[in-house]
């Protein structure tokens, strides 16, 4: 009876392994949520540090352009030495590849949860963007924005497709710092 028991332990764990395995990484790409700027930087060698604009709250940001299979530049935010945010851009991508890509991410992470549309002005042009939501897990959220770009007589100027991968927990920490020392400024 012992033999039959811990084989069957045995089988449960490995099929919980298996499955564990399978679901997709808690993080982007190479990377999991928490890893360092150190491991950050032996995976992705030639991402370079950009000035964050919130660097005075701990944030660290790197980018990496020219990456290839369609992406433009993609940027690595890190909160206290942990990485917590990806941001993958993708311009002038015509319809039939956003959609190809979205579908690609709807097969990893499941049907999308909400979505927003919304326009605004940018220079002499107006942005229609429309953003999908994916709250994946508490730790895991992507968001998929499809930007439309038009000019004052209303022709599309250009695209692009912008994919956030975002630790919402960890985003949390981060506006709570930002809105901190914000608050500190002001005198009472």
């Amino acid at each position: 009876m012992k033999k039959h028991t811990l084989f069957i332990l045995i089988l449960i764990v490995s099929i919980g392994y298996l499955f564990a395995q399978q679901g997709p990484r808690i993080g982007y790409d190479q990377l999991d949520w928490g890893a360092t700027i150190e491991v950050f930087q032996r995976t992705y060698p030639t991402a370079r540090e950009i000035t964050s604009e919130l660097g005075s709250i701990g944030v660290r940001e790197f980018e990496q352009t020219n990456v290839g299979s369609g992406i433009t530049n993609r940027r690595f935010s890190f909160f206290n030495n942990r990485f917590y945010a990806a941001t993958v851009v993708y311009e002038e991508m015509n319809i039939n590849s956003a959609l190809a890509l979205m579908e690609r991410l709807v097969e990893i992470y499941g049907i999308f949860d909400d979505r927003i549309e919304e326009s605004f002005p940018s220079g002499n042009s107006t942005v229609q963007r429309t953003r999908f939501f994916r709250y994946y897990r508490n730790n895991m959220h992507v968001i998929f924005a499809l930007n439309d770009i038009y000019n004052q007589f209303n022709r599309i100027i250009g695209n692009a497709v912008i994919i956030a991968y975002v630790n919402p927990i960890t985003r949390d920490e981060v506006s709570t710092a930002e809105r901190r020392q914000r608050g500190s400024q002001f005198g009472l």
